[in-house]
């Protein structure tokens, strides 16, 4: 017979971190029965405790520039002048995507606390905020690292990520600082453009 586990449930700390999109579902909300996209991402870190610990959001269906959605899917990659009037995005196509996601805090109806996740963000585009601001190289609390791509390699080609007609998703090569000091670790309060 299965047995099950007990564990408690730890919002992770808010702060910046790196994520991974691992699953995305339609949702009906049970009031007014309107249709909503629930993700499920994990944090990418090298502290087993946070390691693949699972952050959940909500975003409408829209993908006007004013949306969350339309936010997440400029952080995974998808160039805004591929989006023209009527295009398609199949949710699925994102599903192992990274990005850069502000995780917040919120009691919910029944007065527990749930991580929520305020903002996104490229990997390339915090690296560059956080380090303008600072003039120096910043790690965000969970490091933001990326394979090289080698001197040699051909230019990336573009791919179709589930639109009608082909995206180019561009190719992020994210540079590390050779060392951090204890400032370092600690990301500076950011206002990034939406």
């Amino acid at each position: 017979m299965p047995q099950m586990v007990y564990q408690e449930y730890k919002p992770v700390p808010p702060g910046m971190y790196r994520l991974r999109l691992s699953a995305c579902k339609e949702m009906e909300n049970t009031k007014d029965h309107s249709t909503y996209l629930n993700w499920q991402t994990q944090i990418v870190s090298e502290d087993p405790e946070l390691n693949n610990k699972f952050v959940f959001f909500n975003t409408s269906l829209s993908l006007g520039q004013k949306s969350r959605a339309y936010g997440l899917i400029i952080a995974c990659g998808i160039d805004p002048g591929d989006l023209t009037e009527g295009a398609v995005l199949d949710t699925e196509s994102l599903v192992g995507q990274e990005f850069v996601g502000k995780i917040g805090q919120k009691p919910n109806s029944k007065g527990n606390i749930n991580n929520t996740v305020d903002e996104f963000f490229s990997l390339e585009e915090f690296q560059k905020a956080a380090s303008a601001v600072s003039h120096k190289p910043v790690t965000p609390k969970v490091q933001v690292t990326q394979k090289q791509t080698p001197v040699e390699s051909p230019a990336p080609q573009p791919q179709t990520v589930g639109f009608k007609k082909p995206v180019t998703v561009k190719s992020q090569v994210v540079s590390q600082p050779s060392s951090t000091t204890s400032n370092d670790t600690e990301s500076p309060n950011l206002n990034f453009p939406k």
